[in-house]
């Protein structure tokens, strides 16, 4: 009876050999993702407006761009058959353009797009540096170096807020271009409307001056004083261009085409400068709709 046992044994261990084994076999095969097709249009129509380039750099850029721009979004996985390329009568034309259709693409002025540009679809703006991934110029309010803006700036670093009497008693020197309108967004958001014009003692200048040295109140744009102490406030980004896309065109909206029109644009800025200027910079920084709503305030305000 005992060998007869240990043989059954035996015989139930060898059964259960290869099941114990399995584990060391081949492991499964991963499958990868199918690769995405390719995006493919048959023209996609651009639209420039006349800006500060001047006409031979405009000209010579809607020359480039129906070269360069199709092979540049190839490499982007989106096939386009030809760009073409015009110039708007002006901004507004061209916003009426991109919201009728008669245009797939418009490039406009940030201050037009904010007015006019109605359902159209903000898709780029201008990188403000190199490699930025976010466009858009701040304004920084910061307390100068007078007496009295060494008080402001206590008052600020107490998390007090101040009030618009103390701000309207102060001199303001206001430095930059057109971001400088931020500047009464702020102002206005904060004090019953009032901006940049209804304070007493304001001074402009496009760059830094003497005059900063009598100033209680300084608004300067933020890359130029990136760390600065004594900030009393920091206003919305002010963009001065934007790229945006036919409402009624659902594959112009999509995030892959942005991305894809973004790589291929920092690649033809990069081979020809005169698109870069015509376009008004290096289009490469995304752009929410719901991030000008700051411009759309300021249109209110007429500036």
């Amino acid at each position: 009876m005992r060998k007869r046992t240990t043989l059954l044994v035996a015989l139930l261990a060898l059964a259960l050999l290869p099941a114990c084994g399995q584990g060391s076999g081949p492991e499964p095969s991963v499958q990868e993702p199918p690769a995405r097709e390719e995006m493919q249009r048959e023209t996609l129509r651009l639209e420039l407006t006349r800006s500060a380039a001047d006409e031979d750099t405009l000209m010579q850029a809607l020359r480039m761009l129906p070269e360069l721009l199709p092979a540049a979004l190839a490499e982007q996985g989106v096939a386009v058959g030809r760009v073409e390329t015009t110039v708007g009568a002006s901004p507004a034309a061209s916003a009426q353009a991109l919201n009728d259709g008669s245009v797939d693409l418009a490039v406009l002025p940030g201050t037009v797009f904010a007015e006019l540009g109605g359902e159209a679809v903000p898709l780029l703006t201008a990188a403000e540096t190199a490699g930025a991934e976010a466009g858009g110029r701040r304004m920084l309010l910061l307390a100068g170096p007078t007496e009295y803006g060494c008080q402001l700036s206590a008052r600020a670093a107490s998390d007090t807020p101040l009030t618009w009497d103390e701000l309207n008693r102060a001199a303001w020197s206001v430095i930059g271009g057109e971001e400088r309108g931020m500047v009464s967004v702020w102002l206005a958001d904060r004090y019953e409307g009032n901006t940049l014009s209804d304070l007493s003692r304001v001074t402009y200048a496009e760059t830094d001056g003497d005059g900063e040295s009598a100033a209680d109140v300084l608004a300067v744009p933020a890359d130029t004083r990136e760390g600065a102490d004594g900030v009393i406030g920091e206003t919305e980004p002010y963009y001065s261009v934007i790229l945006a896309a036919w409402p009624d065109d659902d594959e112009l909206k999509t995030e892959r085409f942005r991305d894809a029109l973004s790589a291929a644009l920092a690649q033809v800025c990069g081979q020809d400068a005169s698109v870069r200027d015509a376009l008004g910079g290096a289009l490469t920084a995304p752009v929410e709709d719901d991030a000008l709503n700051a411009m759309r305030r300021l249109a209110t305000l007429g500036g």
